[in-house]
């Protein structure tokens, strides 16, 4: 895990003092070491303020991690060209992913990472500094962000919305995922290269999806754990969490499941059940309403907008990455993009009882497409505030095909009240969850942490509405840290 930051300046300017104010700003991505790079060659320091030895006016950055002994400080350098890279490269290659990424760009970086993005798995963003421009790229599903803006001065590109404010870029955007962004001084064009696309729904019974599926989801917890002695889990008790714990565990390598929740929330008890029945170690946090306030500047600042649903995931999902890293588990894997996938809301199932098969799978297909806005980012910010990168199964590309391709039928039922992600479940039963973890209706976390209802009550003490309560806390917040230019925006 690390963070990446680029800029150039539109006038000129020597530009190593706003790279150093980006960098700061996402320091929590990785403080193990700072690289720098411009046409006066690469440097890594273990201080920001040397970012002036190689200033030019168009630089690249990072915040380097180093979360196994193998992953190389960045950025690196060679054919005339920095590159950083933030993620990894699936299966796991046996040699740093920065240097197979590097060996892979070659002397035709413009080109190779086209090949990069086409033919590579893997959940990663990538930034190349090449004399007066920048080559960006994000993996096809959209797992690992990247935002890029402008303003009058400066034309940057960063892992975090933050570091852009940082030199007051008010709007960034999210580079689309499977996109190749050429940035220079007077414009970004962006390039579709590999974009998730609708498939044709394949004629399969029930009992080859759930084999087929079986092999495709061990496969993706494989290679996300695969050179790891011990990773975190976080863990409700429910289906999916379930179901990702299991497969964890037969793939030999230790588990911690961990699960959070405010005072008076069923989801703990329901939580204890499921570890207690699939016999895995498994740590419990309750929380009090203060301390969802007190966690809650922190939550506003990882997720860069006051929206209620992504800050009552991101409030709970602190408590449990700081409970990772307390264990000493520098990864954490969620069940996140299994629900768009399986059709695991109750939209998917609305819609396919009053419109039909074909608008179920289109309305699933479109939350699939829109999950790296909704819910991945927010996570994998939320988790590298701790110091923990986040990696999730589910949305894996080979995966997430086939998922897309089975009918509807296997995912929903014909009739209200019986249970969604029906071959999901099919799997779960086939690999010998328990029957009441196969059988357990989903619940959204920020709903069953009781997050959601103590931050209602919170803002109705104040006399304000749940968003505007947000919005005021936002601002607060954004100010405080000098952000003045998004401020207005909010």
């Amino acid at each position: 895990m690390n963070g990446l930051a680029a800029l150039i300046s539109k006038e000129g300017e020597e530009v190593s003092e706003p790279l150093a104010r980006m960098l700061e700003a996402m320091k929590h991505r990785g403080d193990y070491s700072y690289g720098f790079a411009g046409y006066r060659g690469t440097l890594i320091s273990g201080s920001l303020s040397e970012a002036g030895e190689v200033s030019s006016w168009a630089m690249l950055g990072c915040c380097n991690g180093r979360l196994l002994p193998g992953d190389l400080e960045q950025p690196l350098e060679q054919y005339g060209y920095a590159l950083a890279l933030d993620g990894r490269i699936y299966p796991p290659p046996g040699t740093p992913d920065a240097l197979i990424v590097a060996e892979l760009l070659g002397q035709r970086p413009e080109e190779r990472v086209r090949r990069l993005l086409g033919e590579v798995n893997g959940s990663y963003a990538l930034i190349v500094l090449r004399e007066d421009r920048l080559i960006c790229a994000r993996d096809p599903l959209g797992v690992t962000p990247l935002y890029v803006g402008e303003n009058e001065r400066w034309v940057a590109v960063a892992s975090e919305r933050k570091a852009l404010w940082s030199i007051g870029i008010a709007s960034p955007r999210s580079l689309p995922p499977g996109h190749v962004a050429e940035v220079s001084r007077k414009d970004v064009v962006l390039r579709p290269v590999r974009v998730l696309t609708l498939p044709e729904v394949r004629r399969i019974g029930m009992e080859e999806a759930v084999g087929r599926l079986g092999e495709l989801l061990y496969r993706a917890v494989d290679v996300r754990t695969r050179g790891l002695d011990r990773v975190a889990v976080g863990f409700s008790g429910g289906l999916d969490s379930s179901l990702l714990a299991h497969l964890v565990d037969e793939c030999g390598v230790g588990v911690d499941l961990i699960s959070v929740g405010v005072e008076g929330s069923g989801d703990i008890e329901e939580a204890v059940e499921g570890a207690e029945a699939i016999g895995l170690p498994y740590h419990i946090e309750v929380h009090g309403e203060e301390e969802v306030e007190e966690t809650l500047e922190e939550a506003l600042l990882c997720v860069e907008e006051p929206d209620p649903m992504k800050v009552g995931v991101a409030i709970p999902l602190l408590w449990v990455a700081e409970r990772t890293m307390g264990l000493g588990d520098r990864v954490l894997l969620l069940g996140q993009g299994c629900d768009e996938l399986f059709g695991g809301y109750w939209r998917h199932l609305r819609e396919y009882l009053q419109r039909g098969a074909e608008a179920a799978q289109g309305l699933i297909f479109r939350d699939v497409s829109g999950a790296y806005e909704r819910n991945y980012e927010r996570d994998n910010k939320v988790s590298a505030r701790h110091g923990v990168e986040l990696r999730l199964p589910f949305a894996d590309w080979d995966l997430t095909q086939f998922a897309l391709s089975l009918p509807i039928e296997l995912k929903l039922p014909r009739e209200e009240g019986l249970p969604r992600k029906r071959v999901l479940r099919a799997l779960a039963e086939r690999v010998g969850l328990p029957s009441r973890i196969v059988k357990r209706r989903k619940k959204a976390i920020h709903y069953s942490t009781g997050v959601e209802k103590a931050l209602r009550r919170i803002a109705r003490r104040r006399g304000l509405s749940l968003r505007g309560f947000l919005e005021k806390r936002f601002r607060e917040a954004l100010s405080a840290r000098g952000f003045d230019a998004v401020v207005g925006c909010v």
